[in-house]
């Protein structure tokens, strides 16, 4: 009965830590996005900026779709429907960041 016990809090302790990894990290995420998106999207992620929508709240797979690849994901409807947003390829290790800033 020990081992049982002992073993999950171990499978616990590794889902959770690897959870931990691929979370992303914020502050990071913050940094990219003061750098990079403010110029479009705005200081405040929550709102609409000059040229570009509010993104708090986008999933990892929308940012990963714009960011990486210049697109929206299959079956998405994007706030304006235009194509001014570059893909920025040189941040595909950082979606998880950007992701955890924009939660």
């Amino acid at each position: 009965m020990k081992l049982i016990a002992s073993a999950s809090l171990l499978l616990i302790l590794l889902v959770a830590a690897n959870y931990a990894l691929a979370a992303g990290d914020a502050a990071k995420g913050k940094q990219i996005y003061d750098t990079i998106c403010v110029a479009c999207h705005g200081p405040d992620p929550s709102k609409d900026g000059p040229l570009g929508p509010s993104i708090k709240g986008s999933s990892a797979e929308l940012i990963k779709a714009r960011v990486i690849l210049g697109k929206y994901p299959d079956g998405y409807k994007p706030k304006r429907d235009t194509a001014m947003m570059p893909p920025f390829p040189q941040y595909k290790d950082n979606i998880d960041d950007l992701a955890a800033f924009l939660k």
